[in-house]
């Protein structure tokens, strides 16, 4: 076992070991709540809206910190390395409905996308390279 795949083990375990849950109803876009569009039930019925139901949502960046610092990041988002620092955080994005994942190619962000829906999370999206993120 070489030095990166032991604490890519660890990192698996760790995340094996959280579950999910899916709490709170407020998307923040940059630090700003949003809310969903009403949506209209069919039209044999009378129009009605429904009452959105906002999400709270996070988007996490995995890449290394320099990569971060240096390579330029999308301001709306967080940095969580994928590794111990980014098991060590899994925790905190139970707060979260969404999590949106990027990196520099998508494949960092695919791995930590599976290890988040290992560990019960239901709505994680891999948005590939974190220049596919548009801040609001």
């Amino acid at each position: 076992m070489n030095a990166f795949q032991k604490p890519f083990y660890l990192f698996l375990l760790l995340g094996s070991l959280f579950g999910a849950s899916q709490a709170g109803c407020q998307q923040v876009r940059n630090g700003r709540e949003t809310q969903a569009p009403a949506t209209k039930q069919s039209s044999t019925q009378p129009e009605q809206t429904k009452t959105p139901i906002p999400m709270k949502t996070i988007i996490v960046d995995v890449r290394t910190p320099e990569e971060w610092q240096f390579d330029g990041h999308a301001p709306c988002s967080v940095n969580y390395p994928l590794g111990p620092e980014f098991a060590a955080k899994v925790d905190s994005l139970k707060a979260y409905d969404k999590v949106v994942l990027v990196c520099r190619s998508g494949a960092r962000a695919g791995s930590a996308k599976a290890l988040l829906e290992s560990a019960g999370f239901k709505n994680v999206e891999n948005k590939g390279p974190w220049q596919n993120i548009q801040c609001n």
